[in-house]
């Protein structure tokens, strides 16, 4: 009852999630719709620009948050005394779970931003209701029942929707992680700060880097001890059955390291799909969810069978055959040229630069054909969709970067050629693809913050305006410092007159001295003209540092120019949300788990040609896991949290792989050679029978150790099977208690268990009154009852 009762007690000025409207689509009128429409959500929402556009700066009360828990079916972990483990929340049991009463410890900040966007999508609209657009636009006019946020930012009417990063902890994550030297990660803490699925992937990442210890080894062996052919020949054979020896025992513990984790972090024993909401765009007919007897969008299964089979397919299938032709023709483009021109290396390089701007361009095209078909499969849930648009995207990728090298490998079968571009492709790839992830979004990033502040500098310049001092904003990186306020606007202006008089005298000069100076620290100092005059609590800043204050406020730009000190107030508001909205944007895990997937594609096909690629995939990693974190913690807006079980349709495709490796590592044996050296006297069929020998054992052996190998470890199961228990005797103690309560006195638990609207928890009699025939024991029994049922109604 305290907590409830405390938990709309949230600061309205502080941020947490940030909605920009596009500047074509920004006005007065459409800004005020999306505003009601969002506080009707019982969010709290506050208008604020952005550059030459109008924003929302949301955040909600703990009572929202509780509420939406229970709607978006979070887990979270329950007390001792109710059996622990995790278990949906509920209102009606609120008080069965730990930590229930604290909210800074219930939930962390990337639940209440997912939270929150949940809510955000929940919002529907009415029947051929429309939003208010400036003139000369469309109108849009929604559907009965469609999510208007998601539509909204579907037609691009919103720019950007993005949770505040929180300065404290981001601060504590990059100590404990980016800036530290140690493969091992606080996966924990990034799980709290980014959310599960950022947290597998790097999880991932590093079991990958370790395992990846045990081929580094036995490549460099191989590389310093194959000295004559009939060693690198036997070496090559057995590197190529320990390459598939180690992929399927890497897939196999990561399934039970990945187990460990999702039930460490509440997602291994996730609700089926049946159970979820919709995705916000998927459209269908109005039906009863056999499930949950809820009306529900749905989408015939055979629909979306009959899409992919004639329209899918096809066009995939066309799309390959058409980019499989054109590299064919440059690769004999590029044969022809070294046999007429081998002196002319101009005409040589042609056909290179043609199937750069080949690969290049397909890529392009084929991606935006592969969104619009995945939209028009239109899966039921983000999952499904999200798993759809990776197995189509994978499946290109894979066949554009691995093309190549199975030409050289199987038609040309030169394999110094082979050697020397797989060499080429990991050493180059990795080092520009580095760069390329971190160098140009942070640079990006830079760029960005620097010009925000000419222009604050020129708005400052060009501000007539004199403006109370109040709260410090630190415009380069963000980081807020609270202040107090002047006790009243007049004092504030008699404070800050002496240091604006000089520069306004002269704004002229002042404009050169901040052209000049443009460099130079730009020290942004916000005040927030409040009716209030009462000063915030330091205990309260000191709980809310770091997250963005949001309020109707002017600020003043202070500099050094030779000496001499001024200041000028502009029009400008450069907070957290500002600079950040300026950031680009982390739209999901693809680029970095396909980055991986093609270094694994790599070592597993082609190590017995080049045994050093595991070594470069391995000094790759190290300095991988720390530039993604640094990517992320420096480079990029904040990502919503979002749950997962592991790392999803990644683990097939990567078993997949595992399978097509034992092909090509089979096929590369008797195309290199290697097995008709070893075995000279056998003729070409016998060396062919002995490679589909070796496959069939080397699948047979896969098989069995995937079935050998539990996906689940003993300890999670047996963990499990006793938080179960627990739970189920815990349940029957509430049941006992319940039943010896109505013995004892049915019409008064019926009155505490339905209370009245005017019944106070104060007009309860004590238990002891009612009952004195029973023994203290059962007093006692009955008493944790009663205040348990108590805490649960109010």
């Amino acid at each position: 009852a305290e907590y409830m009762g405390q938990c709309a007690k949230i600061s309205n000025d502080f941020v947490e999630v940030v909605l920009v409207l596009d500047v074509k689509y920004s006005c007065v009128a459409l800004l005020d719709w999306l505003k009601l429409k969002i506080s009707d959500a019982d969010l709290i929402v506050k208008t604020g620009t952005h550059k030459d556009t109008s924003c929302l700066y949301i955040s909600a009360p703990y009572r929202t948050l509780l509420f939406q828990s229970q709607d978006s079916k979070i887990r979270k972990r329950l007390k001792k005394e109710f059996g622990g483990g995790l278990e949906e929340f509920t209102l009606e049991q609120a008080n069965r779970f730990l930590n229930v009463e604290m909210e800074q410890k219930f939930m962390y900040s990337q639940e209440r931003h997912r939270l929150i966007l949940d809510r955000l999508h929940a919002i529907h609209a009415h029947e051929k209701e429309s939003c208010h657009v400036p003139d000369g636009r469309n109108p849009i006019v929604f559907l009965e029942d469609q999510p208007i946020i998601a539509c909204l930012v579907a037609n691009q009417v919103i720019s950007h929707l993005f949770p505040l990063h929180n300065k404290p902890q981001l601060r504590e994550l990059k100590k404990n992680w980016v800036a530290t030297v140690s493969i091992r990660q606080p996966l924990d803490q990034i799980r709290d700060y980014f959310g599960v699925e950022i947290a597998f992937y790097f999880a991932w990442l590093g079991y990958y880097t370790m395992w990846l210890g045990a081929p580094t080894l036995i490549g460099i062996a191989f590389w310093l001890n194959a000295k004559t052919p009939f060693l690198h020949d036997l070496f090559s054979v057995l590197f190529s059955l320990i390459n598939v020896l180690w992929a399927t025992l890497f897939l196999e513990f990561w399934k039970r390291r990945s187990s460990a984790l999702a039930y460490d972090w509440g997602t291994l024993d996730r609700p089926s799909p049946m159970l979820q909401y919709p995705r916000a765009l998927f459209h269908g007919v109005r039906e009863i969810n056999e499930v949950t007897g809820r009306l529900e969008l749905h989408y015939s299964t055979w629909k979306r069978y009959l899409f992919l089979a004639t329209v899918t397919a096809p066009t995939i299938v066309g799309s390959f055959l058409i980019i499989f032709g054109a590299m064919f023709l440059t690769f004999e483009l590029q044969e022809w040229v070294d046999s007429s021109y081998p002196g002319v290396w101009l005409f040589r390089m042609t056909p290179k630069l043609l199937l750069s701007v080949l690969v290049f361009l397909s890529g392009d095209l084929y991606q935006r054909v592969v969104l619009w078909l995945n939209d028009k499969e239109n899966y039921r849930t983000d999952e499904d969709h999200r798993h759809g648009l990776i197995v189509k995207l994978g499946i290109f990728h894979f066949t554009n970067n691995f093309f190549a090298l199975f030409y050289i490998a199987f038609y040309l079968r030169d394999m110094r050629r082979l050697t020397e571009y797989l060499a080429a492709l990991l050493i180059t790839r990795q080092v520009v693809g580095n760069c390329k992830e971190v160098l140009l979004p942070f640079l990006s990033d830079q760029f960005k913050k620097q010009g925000m502040s000419r222009k604050a500098a020129a708005a400052a310049a060009l501000t007539p305006n004199i403006t109370p001092l109040g709260e410090q904003t630190e415009l380069l990186n963000g980081v807020q410092q609270s202040s107090s306020l002047p006790t009243s606007p007049s004092a504030g202006v008699d404070a800050v007159k002496g240091v604006l008089k000089d520069a306004v005298e002269d704004a002229s000069g002042v404009v050169r001295r901040l052209v000049h100076e443009a460099k130079k620290s730009v020290v942004v100092t916000r005040t927030s003209v409040k009716a209030k005059s009462d000063k915030r609590e330091s205990d309260d800043e000191s709980e809310n540092e770091g997250v963005g204050m949001i309020s109707s406020e002017v600020a003043v730009v202070t500099g050094t120019s030779e000496g001499e000190s001024y200041s000028l107030p502009f029009h400008s508001t450069l907070n957290q949300a500002t600079l950040q909205a300026g950031m680009a944007s982390y739209d999901d895990l693809f680029e970095d788990y396909l980055e991986m997937f093609i270094q694994l594609g790599y070592v597993l096909f082609f190590s017995s040609t080049f045994p050093l690629a595991a070594l470069c995939a391995f000094l790759n990693n190290l300095f991988e896991v720390h530039v993604d974190g640094f990517k992320l913690t420096h480079s990029y807006r904040r990502p919503f949290g979002v749950q997962a079980a592991g790392i999803g349709v990644w683990q097939n495709m990567m078993e997949v792989m595992s399978v097509i490796a034992v092909l090509v590592n089979c096929g590369l044996l008797v195309s290199s050679g290697h097995l008709a050296r070893l075995f000279p006297t056998l003729s070409q069929t016998q060396v062919v029978l002995i490679a589909v020998f070796i496959e069939h054992f080397a699948l047979g052996l896969k098989w069995l150790l995937a079935s050998v190998i539990p996906d689940i470890p003993a300890w999670v199961a047996t963990e499990m099977a006793k938080v179960e228990h627990r739970r189920i005797q815990a349940l029957r103690d509430m049941e006992s208690l319940a039943a010896c309560s109505r013995e004892v006195s049915p019409a008064r638990f019926a009155s505490i268990r339905r209370p009245a609207a005017n019944v106070h928890k104060s007009n309860l009699q004590p238990l002891d009154d009612q009952t004195p025939s029973l023994t203290q024991d059962a007093k006692e029994s009955c008493t944790e009852s009663i205040h348990s049922q108590q805490n649960t109604d109010l």
